[in-house]
This record gives C-alpha cells, structure tokens and sequence, in this order.
C-alpha cells in the first residue's frame, strides 16, 4: 500500500475520532487532511506548479503578484521574505506600512498544505478590519504578530502573528478559534484549491533522447566527399551509410549496408568477386582490384 494511502487512512481515523471529541479538534483534522492532499498532489503535478497556484489564489490579499511569491517560497524554504510596496507617500499610506520589509519565519520549512492554512488565516484575520490587500506592513503583523493600522483615519490595533502561534506548537483550529473565525471556511477554500490542482496534467518527465531518430536522421560525414565533389552522408543503420572514399565509376559514393559489404548504385558493376569490402579493398588480392565499368 502506498505511504499516502496510509496517511489517508490513518488521518480518517484520526478526523473519526475527533469528531467524537470536539469540534475544535475534528477541524483541525480536517484540516491536516486537505494539507496533506496539498502536499501529495505537488508530488504528481510538481512542487512549482503548486506554489504559482498558491501564489495567484493570495496575490489580491498580499497586494501584488511578486509579494505573494515571495511569501510562498520564504515559508517553503524557511527563508528570509521580502515584501515590497509603492503604496503612495501621503501620510495615511506611511502610516498603514507602504515601503518595504523583511520577514523572518519563525517556523521550519512548511508544506504546500500548511502555508495555504497560514495565509488563509492571515488573511481572514485583517479581513476582519476590512483590509482585503495588504501593505508589507500589515502582512508582516498578521503573520509575525504586531499592530495593525487600518482605515482613514488610521486606528490601531493589536494583533497575534499565524507564524509565531504555529511556532509555539499551536493547531490551526486553535489559532483559528484565537481569530475568532471557523477554520471550516478555511478548509473549503484549500478542498476549492485541491480540486484545481487535481485536474491539472502530471507533470512531463524530463526525457532526452539524443538524436531524433536512429533509423531515418542522416547526418553529412565530416570532410567525406565523393568522386564528384559532393559530401557523403553518414547515419544510423538501415538508413544506408555512404563508403568512406569508396566511390563509383559515375562519380557517386559508394554505399555501405549494416554488414560492411559494398553495393554500386546505377548500372555500374564489379568485374569478378568477391565483391569489395567496405574499405575499397577486393576480397581477393589476385583479382585486378575492382575493375569497375
């Protein structure tokens, strides 16, 4: 049985359990499940093509294309995200964070899975103060925890960061539950991104196959000409390899079959036999050497 599979079976259990338990806990079930679906599909249409999804369905919420790749890629390496706006240079737009910052995640690398949970709950932590495209600011404070300044007049306002509650060992249905939020809708929106990613095509094998075919690509033969001036052609068996400076009394090389035999094209012939051999040479030394007509 496949690992997935396993995992598929074992995290049923643990959502049938849970549900038992309490809803808080067969949420966060449920969300592990759709997490990990996030993480199997990568391994079938490819890691790149999952985080430009995920990059596009968050590009609106972090205010360009370019802070929600930086965003994907920082959490999936665990590196540094760099996070930038023009934003305007009036005193509102300073104060609700235009210019540029830097983040640090706090947390290990994360799957495709757990990054579409952290930025959903970003996300619908600041659409609670009707901010629905975020300055570098306001992403850097629902994530890395802060104050928020929203609206016009500015207002303040404390917030906890995803990452560093996810830091501390906290599961997505708590810190949901801290957002005061339901991590149902969350879950819709990753099965929503699941279903997506599942109709894409596997991703293409890398295949190099060297020539374009071994049996009809004929190649010209580097410096092999024949009697008449014009390049011999080389190539791959069956497809008839020219004789290297065997030529025909018409001026026309000599071709080789696969078995190093000499043929004559036209009705040019050879006294005697056996027949040359693929170097020009006659079988037998004592014929006059391929008298040709």
């Amino acid at each position: 049985m496949k690992r997935t599979q396993i995992n598929r079976i074992v995290s049923a259990g643990v959502l049938g359990f849970a549900a038992l338990a309490s809803p808080a806990y067969a949420q966060t079930s449920s969300a592990a499940i759709e997490a990990a679906s996030m993480d199997d599909i990568a391994g079938t249409v490819g890691g790149t093509r999952v985080q430009q999804h995920i990059s596009e369905d968050f590009s609106a919420f972090a205010g360009s294309e370019s802070n929600a790749r930086s965003l994907v890629t920082g959490l999936r390496s665990g590196g540094a995200i760099t996070l930038t706006s023009a934003g305007g240079t009036s005193a509102t737009a300073l104060a609700q964070g235009a210019g540029t910052v830097r983040i640090t995640p706090p947390t290990r690398p994360m799957g495709y899975g757990n990054i579409y949970l952290a930025l959903s709950l970003a996300r619908q932590q600041l659409a609670a103060q009707g901010i629905t495209s975020a300055t570098p600011q306001q992403l850097q404070a629902a994530l890395m925890g802060g104050t928020v300044i929203s609206g016009n007049p500015p207002q303040t306002q404390t917030v906890q960061g995803v990452l560093q509650l996810r830091s501390q060992g906290m599961g997505w249905g708590k810190i949901a539950n801290n957002y005061g939020v339901k991590l149902g809708s969350v879950v819709g929106g990753m099965k929503s991104a699941n279903q997506r990613l599942s109709g894409m095509s596997p991703a293409a094998s890398a295949v190099s196959s060297g020539s374009a075919s071994t049996t009809t690509a004929i190649a010209t033969g580097a410096g092999i000409r024949n009697a008449a001036g014009a390049p011999v052609q080389t190539g791959a068996a069956n497809v008839g390899i020219h004789g290297r400076g065997v030529v025909s009394a018409g001026g026309a090389d000599a071709g080789v079959n696969a078995h190093g035999s000499v043929r004559m094209g036209g009705a040019v012939g050879v006294y005697g036999t056996p027949p040359l051999t693929a170097i020009g040479h006659t079988a037998n030394p004592g014929l006059a050497r391929g008298l040709l007509r």
